[in-house]
């Protein structure tokens, strides 16, 4: 099956070509059904992982996930591309490999199918997640596309009131009337999204249907109404799609980092949305900020926190968001990252180096927009359409054209796409490989007497993160102690020692100083120690299980000196 990246797919699209990668690959891919969309979809997930080398659950995982936004199709993109390397590239590279061998990947392509399904339909729709009734309609656009040419435009009308003017460099687009443009240097236009509006009030023309689901506003996590938060949903978790991920990720405890991908703005944003760093565990913002570094360094966008530099108001909040949820009530170290930017892609670098994320948006040069429409030009001119009549059902005279959002502003044109990806995978297998690893370190048998035996175990986490991973993790009792087991054969006696011993959490090399006069301590292994006693030459079993460090079981053979 053809599987490329100069295109987008579908939900069901990609659910063929997932279907397909599985049973090409049935040694490292098998596909779980997580539940349903609203609309009855089987929202599947592709579990990555060496079969013969272990049970995904007893390995450290990590999880991927996109398109919890309708429209941001790239990060449902990115999700099929990372599961797609991994298929063509285990067996050869090593690195991955040896990933895929010792680690657990759990992908999500996409949360919401209802809403991407719209999206990129012959006649498309935008919601902002679901699609479920939720609200009360009234005089509001409703965005999608009405002329039907099988994409969403622009709508104009003129009004000398209006705050938009034509550009000097190409008629097809529009950029923001100055403050001081005298309405005889017109014309000038009210500017909207394609769309219908069944309740016009023949006068009033209103904004977009603020009353839109946003599952990333629904997870239960300082979760607020909509009188504080629109598209929150009913309660914390209300919505079917949020309570798929959030079940699956609660009974996998394994999972120790995740990325929700989203478009856009080429930005990695880490918790918290609602609270400044300082009321994060100091530790803990120093293991974000050894992933932030690799982030940096894979994929050159920059890292920030929600909370201090991407608020879409100075003043207010965001709660209910995925990456919140999931370190705050499981510990795991988790980034959103907002993939494609059209401002930077045109050379507008100010605006991500400055953190001006949101703040551009509201108020940029003439020479920004300048510089957007020559990209579009040079890289997506099929983008921008002619303004031409159209009667609208509801609003009379209007004209359709300008460009197309959702392949120029929401998402990379097509044949960028591939580019836009790639860096990322680099990221996540880098972010992996900072799992912990539990292992064992030596294991000594050693014959007291006649049938007795010492038996001496030291365990030991080879990965860089601890064994408990987050202080938060920790705090919040997600994790359990690493516990080791004896298993005898019939008829030997356990002299000294416990068949169960709760060792706690091994360090990792994560807390440990860059400055070579400090300590080093070897804080990372434990000694465990049994006296046997047994019958006749015979094996015992030791077996060490870690919630996220994985699950190792070594044998050991016990003979009488002769």
């Amino acid at each position: 099956m053809e599987i490329q990246f100069d295109t987008y797919y579908n939900f069901e699209e990609i659910v063929a070509r997932i279907k397909w990668l599985a049973q090409q690959n049935p040694q490292i891919l098998e596909i779980i059904e997580i539940g349903k969309s609203h609309e009855g979809y089987s929202v599947p997930l592709v579990v990555i992982t060496n079969k013969n080398t272990g049970a995904h659950r007893e390995k450290p995982a990590f999880w991927l996930d996109g398109n919890i936004h309708s429209i941001e199709i790239t990060s449902s993109a990115m999700v099929l591309y990372f599961i797609h390397r991994c298929s063509m590239e285990y067996g050869s590279d090593s690195f991955l490999t040896e990933l895929i061998d010792n680690n657990t990947f759990y992908c999500l392509p996409c949360i919401n199918p209802d809403g991407m399904m719209r999206a990129l339909a012959a006649k498309p729709a935008f919601y902002r997640s679901g699609v479920r009734k939720y609200g009360e309609d009234g005089n509001y656009l409703y965005v999608e596309d009405i002329d039907g040419d099988g994409r969403i435009l622009q709508m104009r009308i003129e009004d000398p009131t209006g705050d938009w003017k034509i550009s000097p460099l190409d008629s097809r687009f529009m950029i923001k009337r100055a403050p001081t443009d005298r309405e005889s240097e017109g014309p000038f236009y009210r500017l909207f999204a394609e769309g219908l509006v069944p309740e016009y009030d023949g006068e009033t023309i209103p904004q977009i249907f603020p009353h839109q689901l946003d599952f990333n506003r629904n997870f239960p996590i300082k979760w607020r109404p909509e009188g504080e938060q629109q598209g929150a949903g009913d309660f914390g978790g209300s919505e079917i799609e949020v309570q798929n991920v959030i079940r699956f990720i609660a009974k996998h405890p394994n999972i120790f980092a995740a990325i929700t991908y989203h478009t856009y703005s080429r930005v990695f944003i880490r918790a918290y949305s609602d609270r400044p760093d300082s009321e994060m565990h100091t530790s803990d913002l120093w293991m974000f900020e050894d992933l932030e570094e690799i982030a940096r360094n894979t994929t050159q966008y920059p890292t920030v926190s929600g909370y201090h530099d991407f608020k879409y108001h100075p003043k207010e909040i965001i709660s209910g968001a995925f990456d919140d949820w999931a370190y705050e009530h499981r510990g795991i170290f988790t980034f959103t990252v907002e993939l494609w930017d059209l401002p930077t892609a045109a050379g507008i670098s100010e605006k991500n180096d400055q953190k001006n994320f949101i703040g551009w948006f509201r108020k940029h040069p003439t020479t920004d927009d300048n510089k957007i429409l020559q990209f579009v030009l040079d890289n997506a001119p099929h983008t921008l359409a002619e303004w031409r009549e159209f009667d609208h059902p509801q609003l009379g005279k209007v004209e359709i054209g300008g460009l197309e959002h959702l392949f120029s502003w929401r998402n990379p044109p097509q044949h960028l796409l591939e580019d836009e990806l790639r860096p990322h995978f680099d990221c996540v297998m880098q972010m992996a490989s900072l799992a912990p690893k539990l292992e064992f370190y030596q294991q000594t048998v050693t014959p007291l007497d006649d049938h007795l035996y010492k038996i001496e175990v030291i365990l030991h986490n080879s990965g860089y993160f601890s064994t408990y991973v987050s202080h938060q993790a920790k705090n919040m009792q997600i994790v359990k102690p690493i516990y080791v087991d004896l298993t005898l054969p019939a008829g030997a006696q356990l002299i000294s020692g416990k068949k169960r011993v709760d060792i706690g959490q091994l360090e990792g090399r994560s807390n440990k100083n860059s400055m070579t006069y400090y300590h080093s301590p070897t804080d990372n292994r434990k000694k465990i120690e049994w006296i046997v006693r047994i019958a006749d030459d015979d094996n015992i079993t030791v077996t060490a299980k870690s919630c996220k460090a994985g699950s190792i079981e070594c044998s050991l053979h016990l003979r009488q000196n002769t």
